[in-house]
């Protein structure tokens, strides 16, 4: 999947009109495995400040929803610079145990929206937009 989502990035890549002044920052677009509930092995994550974390398919028992969103909270309160970090979730509804776990987890830390996913996989899909309480979206 990590290659398919690096092929994907590098394909959307857009060379910008104009060059860039010295001392505006480089917009970085990175994807990378993380483990769950520690320090990422690459700190490149956590070296800039992180907008958007998109996770896809990933809660697949109860004793990983812990581990998530202390992850997806830490990487949402990384940011030293105030801006909000934008969590995008989606999800295949395998069990709704696991299900409910997730969402009350998240529930826990951040304020959380239900998109809506087409006809053809609503009710088997989930797709959810977080991002930590107290945090200004438009700030």
């Amino acid at each position: 999947m990590l290659r398919v989502l690096n092929k994907n990035i590098e394909a959307c890549r857009v060379e910008p009109k104009y060059k860039k002044k010295r001392n505006e920052s480089e917009q970085v677009v990175y994807a990378t495995e993380y483990l769950w509930g520690g320090l990422p092995e690459d700190m490149q994550i956590v070296s800039e400040p992180v907008d958007l974390v998109v996770a896809s398919d990933c809660v697949y028992h109860e004793g990983v929803v812990a581990l998530l969103v202390q992850t997806l909270g830490a990487l949402c309160r990384s940011r030293a610079d105030g801006a909000p970090t934008v969590v995008v979730v989606g999800q295949e509804l395998r069990s709704d145990l696991v299900h409910q776990a997730f969402v009350e987890g998240l529930l826990s830390t951040f304020v959380v929206h239900r998109m809506p996913v087409s006809e053809s996989v609503d009710g088997a899909f989930a797709l959810y937009v977080a991002w930590l309480k107290g945090v200004d979206l438009l700030s």
